[in-house]
C-alpha cells in the first residue's frame, strides 16, 4: 500500500505502490 513500502510485499494491502 502507499503506507506499505517499509512493510512487507504491497500484497497485503492489494496496492501496487512497491
Amino acid at each position: 500500500g502507499l503506507v506499505d513500502m517499509q512493510k512487507p510485499p504491497e500484497m497485503i494491502s492489494g496496492n501496487m505502490t512497491a
